[in-house]
């Protein structure tokens, strides 16, 4: 057996109590772990009492009884919002600030200001668009404030990294909560007044949909690091929100590799596909797109579009070559007399899910004329 060997199945010293070094530094791990978690509990306890502005006190039935209605209703708004309900009726729940929105929140219904079978519908759709906004603000903030309680204490331990990173948090939160509860309470009307500019208040009539989806983003996802990935996604979302938001149009939904638009005018639709295409960078690291258009009848229903138009557009999208526009035969005639673009259909229709033919055209920029 040589000396290597040797050392290593050598015991550990004990120290002064009689312990073994390695135990002692288990110990003192799970200590400093243990101590790291208190303080994240009391983080995580400050933080939602700054939040929610007081302490829970309410039952279901305690704060159905001063809204005045029934604690059943109570319960299913509140799973509606995306909260959970203890199985005990008991339990204090709710705060001075859940009271107050509950009760104005039914009031709206309660005052026929609401329909009464759109309560929970309403109270489902609101839920999850703030808790996809929250989870964002909340991850971002959380980066942030722990980088910047690393970056202060290098050689800190991890209660006091945690300590210090509840006391930026309590300084974040004096300087973000009133400056968000403006700005995002100000966005929603600014939205609500460019929404009834652009539909009047009708729930169904003739848009431009579209679909831009990466090629072979899937493939490209998987040797892609996190870091990599979400500076793909940004760039990609950020682009086309610009372009859509300079034509006049609005981004429906982010999907991840894909994104979806619509506008009122089908020349502004069509210049959006041309311009995507043409605004995303090349490179390696940067795929292509494919763009479908269509331009037809669609419901509008809490923020998303239904109907045949954004089926055709969704599959005339899948069938695009990489680097392609392809528009269906309804934007096809409003734009055939443009200038500035041309179209040229497919010596075949499409046979694609849903629709055995499906004429399609290709969208493409007019060649401009050389003056040489």
């Amino acid at each position: 057996m040589d000396e290597t060997a040797s050392q290593e199945q050598e015991p550990s010293l004990p120290d002064e109590d009689g312990a073994s070094t390695s135990e002692s530094d288990e110990a003192a791990d799970s200590e400093s772990d243990e101590a790291a978690d208190s303080e994240r509990r009391k983080m995580r306890k400050r933080v939602q009492d700054r939040l929610l502005g007081g302490e829970r006190k309410y039952n279901r039935r305690e704060i159905a009884e001063l809204i005045g209605v029934q604690p059943y209703r109570i319960a299913r708004l509140w799973v509606a919002f995306g909260f959970a309900t203890d199985p005990d009726p008991e339990v204090k729940m709710f705060t001075d600030g859940d009271l107050q929105a509950l009760r104005l929140f039914t009031t709206l219904v309660d005052r026929d200001l609401l329909a009464p079978e759109m309560e929970y519908t309403v109270a489902r759709n609101l839920g999850q668009g703030f808790a996809r906004l929250a989870e964002w603000q909340s991850e971002s903030a959380y980066d942030r404030i722990r980088a910047e309680a690393v970056e202060r204490l290098p050689e800190g331990s991890q209660m006091e990294v945690t300590a210090l990173t509840g006391t930026l948090a309590d300084s974040l939160l004096d300087e973000v909560l009133p400056a968000f509860d403006f700005v995002q309470s100000y966005l929603w009307r600014r939205h609500l007044a460019a929404h009834a500019q652009r539909v009047g208040g009708q729930t169904e009539h003739k848009l431009a949909v579209g679909f831009a989806d990466m090629v072979g983003y899937t493939r490209l996802s998987r040797n892609l690091d996190e870091r990599e990935l979400e500076r793909l996604l940004e760039s990609f979302e950020s682009t086309a929100t610009t372009v859509i938001t300079q034509e006049g149009g609005w981004v429906v939904k982010n999907l991840g590799d894909e994104v979806m638009f619509a506008t009122t005018s089908p020349q502004a639709a069509a210049r959006i596909a041309l311009t995507l295409q043409d605004f995303v960078p090349d490179g390696d690291e940067v795929p292509e797109l494919r763009v479908g258009v269509a331009y037809g009848r669609v419901l509008t229903r809490f923020g998303d579009l239904y109907g045949t138009t954004v089926n055709v557009a969704s599959r005339l999208t899948t069938s695009a070559k990489p680097g392609a526009v392809l528009v269906d035969d309804g934007l096809a005639a409003e734009i055939v007399e443009d200038k500035e673009m041309q179209i040229k259909a497919l010596r075949r229709a499409l046979q694609v899910r849903g629709y055995h033919k499906l004429d399609a055209y290709v969208l493409q920029w007019r060649p401009r004329r050389s003056f040489r």
